[in-house]
């Protein structure tokens, strides 16, 4: 928590100091997408990249530490398993792909392509200590996976009327928090994909991101 990463429209990620405020390294290349992501040991950093590439950092050093192809369009999300050693990312085509870290060779290794979505993957939460990855997408959908089976699980797959543009996964996995260009927030049970509740902030407005605070007795949403 002494450190904060953010993403940006101007193809940086800036690695700040939460105390003083001030910025301590910025990385260079890595889309325009605002994909990011930290590992939950603080040590890694994954982000887009330049020809479709997820890109993997030292979060201490800044060092570039590998380049993942496989995509064929621009990177727009990114999420590690807990333990930092599976990673996900997703494209503005739709399709995901997961990565293992094999230490042996000190080299990130594809794992699976996961193909279902027909439009931009705008947010990923894995779940169950990273045995089911959950992805939000533009094309109205938010999709649960089998990672190890490397399948959707059709069945619970989270249907809205409008695109996706955040999702929120509460700590204990149990629970997702969407937000939609209708305005509205819905709150799902992700074991059997039902709709909880549904909030519409006022005014009403689309919804570009969500968040869920640590304890899930509170949500902030940015229109």
């Amino acid at each position: 928590g002494t450190r904060l990463a953010t993403a940006s429209g101007d193809g940086t990620v800036r690695i700040w100091d939460v105390a003083t405020g001030t910025e301590v390294e910025a990385l260079q290349d890595v889309g325009v997408a605002g994909a990011l992501a930290a590992d939950d040991r603080g040590e890694q950093i994954a982000a887009g990249g330049e020809n479709n590439q997820a890109t993997i950092w030292d979060a201490r050093t800044a060092e570039q530490r590998a380049a993942l192809s496989g995509h064929l369009g621009e990177v727009t999300a990114a999420c590690f398993a807990p333990g930092g050693d599976l990673l996900a990312t997703g494209d503005d085509r739709g399709t995901c792909r997961l990565w293992r870290y094999n230490a042996a060779t000190d080299q990130w290794q594809p794992l699976a392509t996961l193909t279902g979505h027909s439009r931009t993957i705008t947010a990923m939460h894995f779940v169950d200590e990273g045995r089911r990855l959950v992805t939000a997408s533009g094309d109205k959908t938010c999709a649960p996976w089998d990672v190890a089976r490397g399948q959707e699980e059709k069945e619970l797959v989270l249907k809205h009327p409008a695109w996706v543009a955040d999702m929120a996964v509460s700590r204990d996995g149990q629970q997702a928090l969407t937000c939609s260009d209708d305005g509205k927030l819905r709150l799902w049970a992700l074991a059997d994909a039902t709709l909880l509740a549904t909030y519409e902030p006022e005014p009403s407005a689309a919804l570009t991101s969500v968040d869920i605070s640590p304890d899930g007795r509170l949500a902030v949403a940015v229109s």
